[in-house]
């Protein structure tokens, strides 16, 4: 676990990648299958730069917040389908952001690859890792410390158990 720790700390200063994954064409044409077209992309992350933390933002808050019981299929399609109706393209240029990670926009090719070949699985959990790997928190501490005030940030590890309590009738 020690050595663990130690690596990530040495990351931190060597600016390694933060993850790798990789997305498959989904359907080639014809034209690219003859013309040997690769059948997959494989994309590395490195941690967010300053310029995208802002640009991330600015995508990350035109999303709403969700609220409600999702009990039935019709619930979750009311809820979700304005969703993706109205933000699909902000999630999408998002992880294109933080997959190009650089001053400019992200090419729009890019973008054009995420969203005709990613699924709704793997955009959760690419998304899961930009979002994890923006720097947010380190940002939030640097202002902070700016301002000399003080938050707690909650650790995976400060869950709680629920405790259930049975009841006689």
């Amino acid at each position: 676990m020690q050595d663990k720790i130690a690596s990530l700390e040495l990351q931190t200063f060597t600016d390694e990648p933060v993850a790798q994954f990789q997305i498959n064409v989904f359907n080639q044409s014809w034209w690219e299958r003859i013309t040997r077209k690769p059948t997959s992309r494989t994309f590395t992350i490195y941690r967010t730069r300053v310029v995208n933390i802002g640009r991330a933002a600015g995508l990350a808050f035109k999303m709403p917040d969700l609220t409600g019981d999702v009990a039935t299929l019709h619930d979750l399609t009311a809820l979700a389908l304005p969703v993706i109706h109205n933000h699909k393209d902000d999630i999408i240029r998002l992880i294109a952001c933080c997959i190009h990670n650089r001053s400019d926009e992200p090419p729009k090719s890019l973008i054009s690859f995420l969203d005709n070949n990613m699924h709704a699985e793997m955009m959760q959990e690419v998304l899961a890792t930009v979002l994890w790997n923006s720097g947010l928190q380190s940002f939030l501490s640097a202002t902070m410390l700016i301002k000399g005030t003080s938050a707690n940030f909650a650790s995976d590890t400060d869950a709680e158990p629920v405790i259930t309590q049975e009841t006689n009738l």
